[in-house]
């Protein structure tokens, strides 16, 4: 069937056609009206199927930079957990530090052989020997009871009937032994109280504190603030802790549907933002991208495609015991008739913490980090007969490339502890835990060495008299606060064990403009809440929690003969926390932190101080790792190689198939072979297999 043309000569005035024959002049019309309609639809075919193919891949455009944007949030999140989690490391340093160094520096086994490991004598003699660090300080230098084993009684002649003079010398010298046993108590509860206070001081300044000393405590408690200042380290510990969860539960926090423009200006005004920061981030990244003329702004909408749990972070606690050193009352042999004199024998007193001390977190490789995105909008056409179309995009992208902590499998609170008892210490009333804080230095040192080196503790040492200005060849050193404050930056330094194993925060090449992280002052801020928003909106509270924690820590242990700690100390300790929680609320803690910002210092620069500049710190490389080579080990793929060599430290981003993570397949792990099963969950709008056909 076809097209009948007809073309006839032009009617003449007067001449008519037969009859039922008309003049065909319309078909022609006709016929180019069709050919302009059919020209005119294929045009709109042809600019339809344009601008929905360059709308369709202006969306996944757009939902390519949601995902990125969203997973570049986590990569962040990620980084502050690593550094946090590092810092836990540090804090423990700076205790075994104040431990090692500080406490055992006045006995006069202190310089032994280098390749051996430490002597805890104090006259120097095996069998003097406490087996474990021993803490003992001497305030006044004229003072030696840390560098003897017995301090002897004063010898006292015996009673004359008719000898008056004979019995005041006598009297007087009673008087002065039994000043000297009380003396001897004292030291002991000194070096007690010091060893608590670096276990669990809550009060960094001593303004409370300093309420629950009484008698000879007073006269000394300038002193005691010089040698023990800032937070013992379970509280800072319990308080990073607590900032470290806060940001896991920013990346697990529940995937949010149907987000608009309406719903995100909300997330970024009010409630907990930086709960929202990735929806809000990945949202505005993706609308950005689309502008106003293709996609109705109204009907732009993403959804977060997420498990519940996208990280699980494992505590690792422990528990241990240390030592100080007491001085016993032993009856002595030249003691006259009837009156008891003593001397007074050193012993290793044992302080146990039960086995909840945190230190560290491990990241369970069974739960992958990752970002997935559907968005949504509608596309306008320019000749469509239909509504916009509504289109739908799918996209996802990963944290990758650097580490929180070493695998599990690898790490447990095994490594951060050597069994040690204490000599005379014996553990049979399963008081005593048997082993003792300690951690690997060297490449291929282990937790049962590390510290308890005479190598490392006499390198520390003089470490500590060079910063502290002293240069006297004994083996004392004047401690103040400020002196302290600087000379445990030497003992928290990074070492060549931990090479490849932590994400370690460094500005360590000085050139490079893409990896600058402390200011003038040697300090990194960062938002790490200790307790979020939406948690203290619910009625938690963060200085609550830690005081809990702090009262079940220092619970007696089972089978205890008595308390550690005084119901009065303990006290203290909690009001200390509850002061410095208040604190913290006004951005005046430790450093300057705050409640919701932490604060980090620069672990490869001594401290800046009012009378000495920052500087890169100096210390044996066999104890110091700072080759940025080892250091900024992260995944490193810049094509400039002035960058490339420069290295990297932290996570980067990248896409990943929605068939890799809905058939958990693809080297996305940290070793490309552990499994994990925190896939995509299904919604209503994933249809049959469709889900499982995109290879974007």
């Amino acid at each position: 069937m076809g097209w009948e043309l007809y073309f006839s000569k032009r009617k003449k005035k007067g001449q008519t056609l037969p009859k039922g024959q008309a003049l065909p002049k319309g078909q022609a019309s006709i016929m180019i009206a069709l050919l302009i309609l059919t020209f005119i639809l294929f045009f709109a075919f042809v600019v339809n199927t344009g601008m929905l193919i360059n709308a369709k891949i202006n969306l996944q455009n757009a939902a390519d930079m949601a995902a990125y944007a969203g997973a570049s949030v986590q990569a962040r999140q990620l980084n502050h957990i690593s550094y946090l989690n590092y810092e836990m490391r540090r804090q423990l340093k700076k205790f075994l530090y104040r431990y090692y160094v500080i406490g055992g520096m006045t006995q006069q086994s202190l310089y032994g052989s280098k390749t051996e490991l430490r002597q805890w004598s104090p006259d120097n003699t095996a069998d003097a020997d406490f087996k474990v660090p021993t803490v003992c300080i001497i305030w006044k230098t004229e003072d030696n009871y840390c560098r003897v084993n017995i301090l002897n009684s004063i010898s006292i002649p015996r009673k004359a009937i008719l000898d008056r003079l004979n019995e005041t010398l006598r009297q007087g010298l009673l008087n002065l032994e039994a000043k000297r046993e009380e003396n001897c108590k004292k030291i002991g509860e000194v070096n007690g109280l010091i060893l608590r206070q670096w276990l669990w001081n809550t009060d960094p300044d001593y303004k409370y504190l300093i309420n629950s000393f009484t008698g000879e405590l007073k006269n000394i408690a300038d002193i005691i603030q010089g040698v023990a200042s800032g937070l013992g380290v379970i509280p800072r510990e319990l308080i990073i802790k607590r900032r470290i969860e806060t940001l896991a539960d920013y990346i697990n926090h529940p995937a949010q549907k149907t987000v608009n423009l309406e719903k995100t200006r909300t997330f970024a005004s009010s409630g907990d933002i930086a709960a929202n920061e990735r929806t809000i981030h990945a949202f505005y990244s993706a609308y950005y991208s689309l502008g106003e003329h293709a996609f109705p702004a109204e009907d732009v909408t993403l959804d977060e495609l997420l498990p519940k749990e996208l990280i699980r972070l494992n505590p690792i606690t422990i528990g241990f015991d240390t030592y100080f050193e007491n001085l016993d009352l032993k009856p002595s042999a030249g003691a006259p008739t009837g009156k008891a004199v003593n001397d007074c024998e050193a012993k290793a007193e044992p302080l146990t913490t039960p086995a909840k001390v945190p230190v560290s977190f491990t990241k369970d490789p069974t739960k992958l980090t990752y970002y997935a995105v559907r968005l949504q909008a509608k596309a306008r056409l320019l000749l469509s007969p239909f509504r916009e179309m509504t289109l739908k995009a799918y996209a996802a992208a990963q944290p990758f490339g650097s580490r929180i902590a070493p695998n599990p499998l690898a790490l447990n609170s095994q490594n951060f502890v050597k069994e040690a008892l204490g000599k005379n210490t014996p553990g049979t009333l399963g008081i005593l835990k048997g082993v003792i804080p300690n951690l690997p230095l060297q490449e291929n040192d282990t937790q049962y060495r590390g510290w308890n080196q005479n190598f490392v503790i006499t390198t520390m040492f003089e470490k500590l008299r060079e910063c502290g200005g002293t240069s006297s060849p004994s083996n004392t050193v004047t401690i103040d606060q400020n002196t302290l404050e600087n000379c445990t930056q030497f003992g928290m330094i990074p070492n060549p064990y931990e090479a490849g194993k932590y994400n370690i925060i460094n500005d360590l090449v000085a050139d490079d403009p893409f990896d600058r992280n402390f200011d003038e002052n040697g300090l990194y801020a960062f938002w790490a809440p200790v307790m979020s928003f939406e948690k203290t909106s619910h009625g938690v509270s963060a200085d609550t929690e830690i005081r809990e924690m702090i009262d079940e820590l220092l619970k007696p242990p089972p089978g205890a003969p008595s308390p550690p700690y005084s119901d009065e100390y303990k006290r203290e300790l909690m009001n200390g926390i509850s002061e410095y929680f208040k604190r913290l609320r006004d951005g005046q803690g430790e450093n300057g932190e705050g409640y919701n910002i932490a604060i980090l210092v620069n672990p490869y620069m001594t401290r800046f101080t009012a009378s000495k500049p920052m500087e890169p710190i100096k210390i044996s490389e066999e104890i110091f790792l700072n080759d940025p080579k080892k250091v900024k080990a992260s995944w490193n793929d810049a094509k400039d190689r002035n960058i490339a060599s420069k290295g990297r430290s932290g996570y980067s981003v990248k896409f990943v198939a929605f068939k890799t993570i809905m058939e958990k397949t693809g080297n996305v792990t940290s070793d490309g072979s552990e499994k994990w099963n925190n896939t995509i969950p299904p919604d209503s709008e994933m249809i049959g297999n469709e889900f499982l056909l995109i290879n974007h």
